[in-house]
């Protein structure tokens, strides 16, 4: 009966649940990112401190994502960067400027996470813009090269959703396997 058990239970595909924190400049394109994944039942909360709380399920996978807004949240963003299964970082591609200062507040983001070598997936939003800057010199500026966890760079339009779900297929593969390797 316990050989059964264990074959079936090899089968059986169970849902798993992650804690995904959704950070990045204001007018990155975060809200717009949750808005267009919104794949089957999404629940949403909005939080008193006006933080964005929504679910919603890839593969056997149910994220949990927390869009904590731009740079006026950043005191309190602290409390809800704790130990998440990872960061996905929206950034605007057009904005090279404002990607300076995004590397910057990247490197305070995973400085307050509390796990070194996080999963991190960069969306270098905007890029059906003419003024996109390419996938290569995104990351370059935000010094992507130098992380030592699992990252990937993923050139996406949110408005109209290229990009996000290979964004997502990134995520899940490096989040399922970091968990093998643990």
């Amino acid at each position: 009966m316990g050989v059964l058990f264990s074959r079936i239970k090899k089968r059986c595909r169970c849902t798993r649940r992650y804690r995904i924190v959704i950070v990045g400049l204001e007018g990155a394109g975060k809200k717009t990112v949750l808005d267009q994944l919104q794949l089957g039942k999404v629940k949403v909360k909005t939080l008193a401190t006006g933080f964005h709380v929504r679910t919603l399920k890839f593969k056997n996978i149910i994220f949990t994502a927390w869009d904590l807004g731009g740079m006026n949240l950043r005191v309190l963003r602290r409390e809800y960067l704790r130990k998440p299964s990872a960061i996905v970082y929206v950034v605007d591609s057009c904005d090279e400027v404002g990607l300076e200062v995004a590397q910057e507040e990247l490197q305070e983001v995973l400085r307050n996470t509390g796990v070194v070598g996080i999963p991190l997936l960069v969306m270098a939003n905007k890029q059906d813009l003419p003024e996109a800057l390419p996938a290569s010199r995104v990351s370059e500026v935000l010094n992507l090269t130098h992380y030592v966890g699992p990252w990937h760079l993923q050139p996406t339009c949110a408005t109209t959703s290229d990009g996000l779900y290979e964004s997502c297929h990134y995520l899940f593969l490096m989040i399922t396997l970091l968990q093998k390797s643990s």
